[in-house]
């Protein structure tokens, strides 16, 4: 640098290298402060990327490898925190909405083992390998590819094949509810 340089900013983002530098210092450590916090893989993940970023944008006065990881950790633990009021706050709602539908004389928690007795009557008209579409499927949790290669289908036909089967299903409950209300 010359004298007649001007100096940059003291905001001024420091170098492509000393980023670097400065995450691989500390993330390893950063995310595990996250999982010790509680967090999963992949929100310890999204949150020590959040935390960086925080931290890459805002100014700071080096005051050496204690201090900074200190100050990255009060980064993450506030956006551990603020993940976690959104998280109660979605999950607060969830529930509520849950609660609106199995509530009252009407709701689901009233209609429910006539729904579960319906659906069995009706996967039991099925044929063997409409049956075993559904329970691989939505039992079993297979993917479409898995039940494509035990049926001898395409991926695209286990698709076709579980829309109509869902249609049907839901024609067949319907019908047999209403039958039960007469």
């Amino acid at each position: 640098m010359h004298l007649m340089d001007p100096e940059p900013p003291p905001t001024a983002a420091p170098a492509r290298a000393s980023i670097r530098a400065f995450v691989k210092r500390h993330e390893r450590a950063l995310w595990r402060y996250l999982r010790h916090l509680g967090c999963d893989p992949a929100a310890a993940d999204e949150l020590l990327q959040d935390s960086f970023v925080t931290a890459l944008s805002s100014p700071f006065e080096d005051r050496g490898e204690a201090a900074a990881f200190a100050w990255l950790r009060g980064i993450a633990r506030h956006a551990f925190l603020n993940a976690r009021r959104a998280d109660r706050r979605e999950a607060e709602r969830f529930c509520g909405a849950v609660e609106e539908l199995w509530a009252g004389p009407d709701g689901l928690a009233s209609t429910w083992d006539s729904e579960q007795d319906a659906l069995q009557d009706c996967l039991q008209e099925l044929d063997e390998r409409a049956r075993l579409v559904v329970r691989r499927f939505y039992g079993d949790g297979a993917s479409r590819a898995e039940i494509a290669g035990e049926c001898g289908m395409t991926e695209n036909g286990v698709k076709t094949r579980l829309q109509r089967l869902r249609a049907g299903l839901r024609a067949c409950i319907e019908r047999r509810l209403q039958e039960e209300q007469r």
